[in-house]
């Protein structure tokens, strides 16, 4: 009797780990699940889509920004601020600048563009 009992210990205690296992098999799963469509819903590169995709008045968002901050702001504040790439952003001042809106002055310090309002106001308040 003893020798029985002993050896239903054995293969009980023997067996404990596939429920352990079958639990974190599981979660990997969902972790693996969730992972694959949060990369398919941003795409294989997050930053490559965003700068794809359209942006509604960006330039009036732009102008929001500058009457808002009441001061000069950097080229790299307002593309982390819009989250507008770099280039996106370059390209949506230019006809800004063109208009006479803003103006944009090179910063050596901080390497980029310090943009500013114009004085002119007439047209930066159609573009917002």
């Amino acid at each position: 009797m003893m020798h029985h009992h002993a050896q239903e210990a054995v293969t009980s205690s023997g067996a404990g780990w596939i429920v352990p296992a079958l639990v974190l098999l599981l979660i990997a799963v969902v972790i693996a699940v969730a992972w694959l469509l949060t990369g398919r819903e941003r795409g294989p590169d997050s930053s490559a889509s965003s700068s794809d995709e359209p942006r509604p008045n960006l330039e009036g968002q732009i102008m929001a920004m500058l009457h808002q901050a009441g001061r000069p702001v950097s080229q790299i504040e307002i593309s982390l601020a819009l989250d507008v790439p770099a280039a996106k952003l370059a390209s949506a001042l230019e006809p800004l600048e063109r208009r006479g809106w803003i103006s944009r002055a090179w910063d050596p310090a901080g390497y980029t563009y310090s943009v500013a309002l114009t004085d002119t106001d007439s047209g930066a308040e159609s573009a917002s």
